[in-house]
């Protein structure tokens, strides 16, 4: 795409969503975005993320109005005379980012990625809070004054029956 068409993109409304993994920011524009055309880096002094769209425009009022997910203390868009810069600040520190759309349509996904020590913590978390709901259910059903427990005494000696 030539410089003077990619002049012409401006980019319509931006979603934001938080993951376990990262964040994902869908962009649909007026027209097919090159990935050439995009970069992006994290700052670690300020945990400021930033995007730049090069030879784009954006309605910046709209766009500093998009619904901030939790994982995401700050966002701001601001159009410069040959790119449009997002930046976002996060809870958690960005390690990679990556650029993806569909050729059959304008819209862009840019996925900026936690560190992969801090997914596998997410990951760790989640399941000793799933081992703790499952202790506590458990406990609740040995536990000799929960109605539980006379259904359990009563389902066994049923199960004892039948063999």
């Amino acid at each position: 795409m030539s410089s003077h068409l990619s002049q012409n993109i401006s980019i319509k409304d931006i979603e934001l969503n938080a993951r376990e993994n990262g964040l994902t920011l869908k962009l649909y524009a007026t027209d097919e975005i090159q990935l050439s055309e995009i970069s992006g880096w994290f700052n670690e002094a300020t945990s400021w993320s930033y995007l730049t769209f090069y030879n784009m425009r954006g309605d910046i009022n709209k766009i500093n109005q998009v619904s901030r997910p939790k994982g995401i203390s700050g966002f701001e868009a601001i159009q410069l005379n040959q790119s449009l810069q997002i930046g976002l600040r996060s809870i958690n520190q960005i390690s990679q980012f990556e650029f993806y759309h569909d050729k059959n349509d304008s819209t862009v996904i840019a996925s900026l990625r936690y560190p992969i020590s801090t997914t596998m913590a997410y990951i760790e978390k989640r399941e000793i809070t799933s081992k703790e709901k499952n202790k506590t259910f458990f406990s609740s059903l040995i536990n000799v004054n929960t109605p539980y427990y006379l259904i359990s005494i009563i389902l066994a000696g049923l199960l004892i029956l039948q063999i």
